[in-house]
């Protein structure tokens, strides 16, 4: 909405980023679950992240100079970089966080926790961020912190 809305750029545009951003996801998961059976899970949500950290402010700043040229190549990177590469290794990773036993309750109550909060929440903090910076400002800071708290996360995992 904030490319539409904001910056101007049509509908179908974000619309074509969504579905390159599906297609490239489609190549690139198998290529992600193969990387981590070779060097595991865990130096994948490290990249995810850090890609994350690295890219929030430079992919905004691109956004704004030419929605037009960059909005597609932008969703395309934070899709596949700043999503999927975790997204792929994810259901790897949590049954091994939890014991047998409560191994599907774990499982089942951390995604709905963070599809609630980053599913149904951020989304409205951002437009508030959005409003109280008058621009991007404040999401890029939110997804920073975001990055770093799942780097320190990440550390402190240990599988069963």
């Amino acid at each position: 909405s904030y490319a539409v809305t904001t910056l101007a750029v049509p509908k179908q545009l974000v619309i074509n980023g969504l579905i390159y951003g599906a297609i490239a996801n489609l190549f690139m998961m198998p290529f992600f679950g193969y990387l981590s059976d070779k060097i595991g899970s865990k130096p994948l949500i490290y990249a995810s992240c850090i890609f994350t950290l690295v890219a929030a402010f430079p992919l905004w700043t691109l956004i704004h100079l030419d929605p037009h040229l960059y909005l597609i190549p932008v969703i395309i990177l934070s899709m596949v970089f700043g999503n999927k590469m975790t997204f792929t290794v994810w259901p790897n990773l949590m049954p091994r966080l939890f014991p047998v036993a409560l191994r599907t309750s774990g499982i089942g109550v951390a995604n709905q926790l963070a599809a609630g909060v980053g599913g149904g929440l951020l989304p409205v903090v951002f437009a508030s961020l959005v409003l109280a910076f008058d621009g991007t400002l404040g999401i890029s800071l939110i997804i920073c912190m975001c990055a770093v708290i799942s780097i320190i996360c990440t550390k402190m995992l240990k599988e069963q």
